[in-house]
Parts: structure tokens; C-alpha cells; sequence
């Protein structure tokens, strides 16, 4: 894996350097400024590191900020003005950094262009000692 958000967050990369997101899908939107995603710690991990601002990046919404992260959902804020997505709508979210993330996770899709190339088993999965 290349980077994480945690990288883009010291300036140690760019965007084009992120290399694995979580799909989210947008599951409520209860304010103009903000939207509540189905993806929650179990797939983004906790870690936040203090140059970092939320739980993750969000390349479609660069202002946004995951402010709320719970075991199933996250709550994304937007600033004034932006407008944020629809109901419904899938959202990519970039870890804060990827250990826990993959190490949750049996496979890892390898998608260009919106279409499945190739899935990756995790073969380390559940090998911590």
C-alpha cells in the first residue's frame, strides 16, 4: 500500500498517492451540513494522529471532516456552503492509516474505473500473535 490519510496529513504524499479506500454508503442526511455514512471504526480503525483532522479523508469532499466515528456508522461534517451527497449515494473514505482496516478484512477488491479487476486475499487475517 502506498499511503493513508495519515500521510497526506503531514504532506508526505498526495492524493493520487492514496491507495486504499472504504466504500461507504450515505445512509442518512440530517442537516444540509452534514451526512452519516455506514462505515465505522471496524473498517477505518481509531487511529488519528494530531496533524490529523477527523477519521478519515474523503476524496470527493476534501472540506468535509468525519467528526463522529461509532462501530458501524460515521458522521461526516461539511463547511458552509458545500454542498454534500445524496441519500443513497456510495462514498469513498481513506483510513486514517490501513493496518486495521485490512487486517479486518478477509479480501481487498482492486477496482479502476468502478469495475472489480481482481480481489486480494488477506492472508495475514486473524494471524496476530
Amino acid at each position: 500500500m502506498k499511503a493513508a490519510a495519515v500521510k497526506l496529513g503531514i504532506g508526505t504524499c498526495g492524493v493520487e498517492d492514496l491507495a486504499l479506500v472504504a466504500a461507504a454508503t450515505v445512509i442518512s442526511v440530517p442537516a444540509p451540513d452534514r451526512f452519516v455514512l455506514d462505515v465505522g471504526n471496524k473498517a477505518l480503525g481509531t487511529d488519528r494522529s494530531p496533524w490529523v483532522t477527523g477519521h478519515g479523508y474523503l476524496p470527493q469532499f476534501p472540506q468535509g471532516t468525519i467528526t463522529g466515528l461509532w462501530e458501524h456508522h460515521a458522521v461526516v461534517r461539511l463547511p458552509e456552503g458545500v454542498r454534500g451527497p445524496r441519500l443513497g449515494a456510495l462514498v469513498a473514505v481513506v483510513p486514517n492509516h490501513i493496518c486495521t482496516p485490512v487486517n479486518l478484512a478477509d479480501e481487498l477488491l482492486v477496482v479502476r474505473d468502478r469495475e472489480v479487476i481482481d480481489r486480494w486475499q488477506v492472508t495475514a487475517r486473524g494471524a496476530n500473535t
